[in-house]
């Protein structure tokens, strides 16, 4: 959707500040989130949506937009203010894709737009010369302004505040939200792996310790992820009824296909996926290693979140039981 940026004083948010520009008194504000969490299926079902034909996504894919802007923390890409080119060359972290990644989007497409400001979001969802390039190597055809839905899909977003739910719902009041549900054990693992063994984001030159493995799922964040209870309340409470899709996991490897449909229909996409998307619907996206998890390991996350366990399976059994 497109919002006037003059009718947004007038909407009592709590979070944001909107500059008038005297060019441009129209900007993109998304139709639907895909809002995680993280470890529970968002890049397989962003990979698949991205190349229908009436949704038109951000492009990168994960802005943290609306964590930064609650949080009034710095632009994501290098948590930096200004991107100080030595620091990234010796980071293990950014090669040269990231960094050119970093050049473009933390500089040259947002200049003169403050990383908090809604016209910054808003640049994010305009069909420019580098997507055109890249959808062309890619052989997907770039979106036009007109042709859908608009959406972002940031994994984070599951565990905001009501306070910003309630500036987005504001913004647009018919915003569709998909969230996905997976056994906050197994997604707590998943998470581990991804980031203290793929990604090496502890930037360690050793494997990852017990210690290591335990101070990760105490963390806060990782914490909150974990608590379906709590985050499925906050996106209830504030969103209009039937705006919220709650997906299961375990859907993904069991029910692609009809998953994917419940998905669109909720966004009220029209058209099917293309062949060649649902042909390849049983591919893993962003896997870690199948590697299990060591027994004191689980009986500390069985311990952690015992209670979302048992909330998690009376809610189920709410849904079911409703729709039998």
């Amino acid at each position: 959707m497109q919002l006037d940026i003059n009718s947004i004083a007038s909407l009592n948010l709590n979070h944001f500040n909107v500059h008038t520009a005297p060019k441009k008194q129209v900007i993109n504000f998304p139709d639907f989130l895909i809002v995680g969490p993280q470890r529970t299926g968002t890049t397989w079902i962003y990979s698949n949506l991205c190349e229908h034909p009436n949704l038109v996504f951000s492009f990168p894919k994960e802005l943290y937009f609306f964590n930064r802007v609650a949080e009034k923390s710095l632009p994501v890409s290098l948590h930096k203010e200004s991107f100080v080119l030595s620091q990234a060359l010796s980071s293990p972290g950014y090669g040269l894709k990231e960094l050119i990644k970093i050049a473009y989007f933390d500089s040259f497409r947002t200049l003169g737009i403050g990383a908090h400001d809604l016209r910054w979001y808003s640049k994010f969802f305009e069909t420019d010369f580098l997507r055109r390039t890249i959808d062309t190597v890619r052989k997907v055809q770039s979106p036009m302004r007109s042709d859908g839905l608009m959406g972002e899909a940031t994994a984070s977003y599951a565990t905001l505040p009501q306070s910003m739910i309630k500036d987005i719902v504001r913004l647009n009041p018919n915003i569709k939200i998909v969230l996905m549900v997976r056994d906050p054990v197994d997604r707590a693992w998943s998470h581990a792996k991804k980031d203290l063994v793929r990604d090496a984001h502890n930037g360690k030159k050793r494997a990852p310790t017990s210690e290591d493995f335990m101070s990760f799922f105490n963390a806060e964040y990782q914490i909150a992820c974990g608590q379906y209870s709590k985050m499925i309340k906050n996106w209830q409470h504030c969103l209009p009824e039937s705006a919220l899709f709650i997906g299961k996991y375990e859907d993904i490897a069991n029910r692609p296909a009809k998953l994917v449909r419940r998905i669109l229909d909720h966004l009220g996409a029209s058209e099917p996926l293309p062949e060649h998307v649902t042909a390849r619907l049983d591919r893993p996206v962003n896997p870690t290693s199948g590697s299990s998890i060591p027994p004191d390991l689980r009986n500390h996350l069985e311990l952690l979140f015992a209670d979302e366990q048992e909330w998690l399976r009376d809610y189920w059994q709410s849904i079911d039981s409703g729709s039998a």
